[in-house]
């Protein structure tokens, strides 16, 4: 496990060696969230290690950790855990990641990056079927400096529920992709009004 290291195609190797269907998943796993990386442009920047392991015995599923220039650790780690938060009374499975603060602003000087900070405004929402247009749209708006923050639907809610938990945050815009995602609807939580315009005009 210590030497599959490296390019999806490098870990993609482990196949080779296991019937395990736990172990298969895994890396059918991993190509799915190197096609979202993908969709962001962020691929190259990734690699697999399929022998990393962490201090931390509460984590389910992937682990990782980020780095960058002008430091010699990690500033990021974090993964998946399935039954940590029953422990603290929600029975439900999250991803989080720490991130070591005097690390990241060690980097931040020595690399002579200046950072402000923007209020999310906006919230694009989408189905499933339309993760890569809502990853695009995203892309549209950050390469303009306009954050942005990209929600999933869940199944089991509707368009109301999540209007309802945007006018609780600081969101005023909520933009909505179908499953088709040809087109957006465009709310403006401050108006109370829907428009609909196709998702072209955002790219083109």
């Amino acid at each position: 496990l210590p030497e599959l290291f490296g390019s999806l195609e490098e870990i993609q190797a482990a196949r080779e060696f296991t019937k395990n269907p736990r172990a298969l998943r895994a890396i059918d796993r991993l190509e799915e969230v190197n096609r979202i990386l993908e969709y962001y442009d962020l691929s190259e920047y990734v690699s697999y290690d399929l022998g990393m392991l962490s201090q931390y015995q509460y984590y389910t599923g992937i682990i990782f950790k980020a780095y960058t220039y002008g430091t010699g650790d990690y500033i990021v780690n974090g993964g998946r855990y399935d039954k940590l938060l029953v422990q603290f009374g929600k029975d439900a499975p999250a991803v989080g990641f720490g991130i070591s603060v005097d690390d990241l602003m060690l980097a931040l000087s020595r690399q002579k990056i200046d950072t402000q900070v923007r209020v999310v405004n906006t919230m694009i929402l989408f189905e499933p079927e339309s993760r890569e247009q809502a990853i695009q749209l995203a892309k549209h708006f950050r390469d303009t400096s306009m954050p942005v923050q990209l929600q999933l639907k869940k199944a089991d809610k509707t368009l109301e529920a999540y209007k309802a938990y945007a006018g609780r945050t600081t969101i005023t815009n909520l933009l909505y992709l179908d499953e088709k995602g040809f087109s957006v609807k465009i709310v403006n939580l401050n108006l109370d009004r829907m428009d609909e315009i196709p998702l072209s005009e955002y790219l083109k």
